[in-house]
């Protein structure tokens, strides 16, 4: 039996396929392991001994590059406030004030929306964390929003970072400009 060069193998695959081709047309119908089985004792050492020697002689696998994270754990409410407050042009400490000029609402309800989404919260904590609200508050958002969030949810994941949620909510429902 010839030998494989070390040199046509870069990985275990490699060695594997070799050796699975050079088994193939030896075995004429047969598997791997009948083939190695009918081997007399010493050969299926030699082979086994071979094919450890190929795999020791291979490069030290390189981990895959990670691509960055999407999302920065831990995600909190103070980073989804913060990413619907840049999306939407505003200072974030109106996610908290108790203002009720339609573009602060509107930044509002959306960022309760992405809490309840991103962070699966409950909704009296969500009103705790947007000025001490009242649940029936964050109900009466969300259900304002039932429509952006099946679109939101159409196009993202989870995976997406948040100022894509942030972003995209913008494109979807834009801010309101009021005339004066």
């Amino acid at each position: 039996m010839p030998l494989v060069p070390v040199a046509e193998c870069h990985t275990a695959a490699d060695v594997w396929r070799v050796a699975r081709e050079a088994a193939a047309r030896r075995r004429r119908g047969r598997t791997l392991g009948q083939v190695i089985a009918e081997l007399p004792p010493e050969r299926r050492a030699k082979v086994i001994a071979r094919t450890e020697q190929l795999i020791a002689a291979l490069p030290a696998p390189t981990p895959p590059a990670q691509p960055e994270p999407t999302i920065r754990w831990p995600l909190c409410h103070r980073l989804v406030r913060q990413a619907v407050a840049d999306a939407y042009g505003l200072p974030v400490d109106v996610m908290s004030r108790s203002g009720r000029t339609a573009a602060h609402v509107q930044a509002r309800s959306v960022s309760m929306l992405l809490c309840r989404i991103l962070l699966k919260s409950s909704m009296p904590q969500i009103g705790y964390w947007h000025g001490g609200r009242d649940h029936t508050t964050v109900l009466c958002a969300l259900k304002k929003l039932s429509r952006l969030r099946e679109q939101l949810e159409a196009r993202l994941t989870t995976k997406n970072h948040i100022a894509e949620w942030a972003e995209l909510a913008v494109e979807l429902w834009p801010p309101i400009v009021m005339k004066r």
